[in-house]
């Protein structure tokens, strides 16, 4: 890693990688809760009239299985977006530096003629970040002072390219981030809120009947039990969303604005 880089943007990189393991723990979760919903209706159909009440916890269940359904493909699409941008922007680093080391060993074999302008004061161009502040602006300096070497012209076109695919493939990061934020808010209010409202009704409802049979109570109890995994799974999930959105606050102060342009299509950085 370049000295001149920001290991927030680095660490942001790696966090939202690693954001599907977050979410890893709903796919059991959904099995037993399909599970319980099916003991839930077999039980309550067992007793009749009097386990009517209890069927319409099946149907909470049937349908807390369903959101966290639809939760788990939204976030299955999201990850694959997020491996994608992450991707290209390992690439489009990989290639930046690529660029680097040519114009560098071309400026080494230029003895003699005017100097180029030095990238943010360092020689060895190769050692310059491209999160790094102000790095854009030297660049396109460089560049404009290149107009009589088309070699090296071309070299700083495709560096100032590179450049904008990572900002944009960082700032797609920066949008995903915020999706996975609105995600765990859905993972709060339908799965945890409405499952622990669930057990509390499961269990109201197998305390009525319990005189009749001690199944329903045990079914609530896994109920409740359940509840209490989603609450843990959410916790643990936005914990880290939040240590991920912290990161990302610093790579959008370091070159939010730049992003901004560049998605809005209005100052996109040329070389003519």
């Amino acid at each position: 890693m370049p000295p001149e880089s920001n290991d927030d943007a680095y660490q942001f990189r790696a966090l939202a990688m690693g954001l599907q393991r977050a979410f890893a723990p709903l796919a059991p979760i959904i099995n037993r809760t399909r599970l319980l919903s099916t003991n839930a209706e077999v039980n309550s159909a067992h007793l009749g009239d009097a386990g009517a009440p209890f069927a319409i916890i099946s149907r909470e269940l049937v349908y807390i299985v369903r959101e966290l359904n639809t939760l788990i493909a939204d976030l299955e699409q999201l990850f694959a977006d997020v491996s994608r941008q992450s991707a290209g922007w390992l690439k489009a680093e990989r290639r930046v530096r690529s660029f680097q080391q040519a114009l560098a060993r071309m400026r080494g074999g230029q003895a003699g003629e005017s100097a180029q302008p030095a990238l943010l004061g360092s020689q060895d161009v190769t050692l310059v970040s491209p999160l790094a502040p102000g790095v854009g602006a030297s660049w396109a300096e460089a560049a404009r002072a290149s107009k009589g070497n088309a070699d090296q012209r071309r070299l700083w076109q495709a560096l100032a390219d590179n450049r904008e695919r990572l900002l944009r493939d960082i700032g797609g990061l920066l949008e995903q981030m915020r999706r996975t934020a609105r995600y765990v808010d859905r993972l709060t209010w339908v799965a945890v809120r409405h499952c622990h409202f669930t057990a509390v009704t499961a269990r109201i409802e197998a305390t009525k009947i319990s005189d009749v049979t001690k199944d329903l109570t045990a079914v609530a109890g896994e109920i409740r039990k359940l509840a209490d995994d989603i609450a843990t799974a959410e916790r643990e999930a936005r914990s880290l969303v939040i240590d991920v959105q912290r990161h990302g606050s610093v790579v959008t102060a370091l070159i939010g604005n730049e992003i901004a342009a560049l998605l809005s299509g209005t100052a996109r950085e040329t070389l003519n």
